[in-house]
């Protein structure tokens, strides 16, 4: 039996506009914000995008505790 392991997530769901994303893990809620122009800025530089992302492209906009 592996334990459970709270910060990885349970659910992704986008909103219908495709701009807000909340996360879901065991103990908290995370709601984010996507810019897809600056998602888009970056592919058009060349960036090199890793695993990480485009870190100017997610923006925190609550963490919610589940506790």
């Amino acid at each position: 039996m592996s334990p459970q392991h709270s910060h990885f997530p349970s659910k992704v769901s986008w909103s219908g506009t495709g701009n807000l994303v909340a996360i879901t893990t065991n103990d908290f809620y995370y709601i984010l914000r996507f810019d897809r122009d600056a998602y888009s800025s970056a592919l058009e530089s060349g960036a090199d995008i890793g695993d990480e992302g485009v870190e100017e492209a997610i923006e925190l906009v609550a963490e919610i505790s589940d506790r």
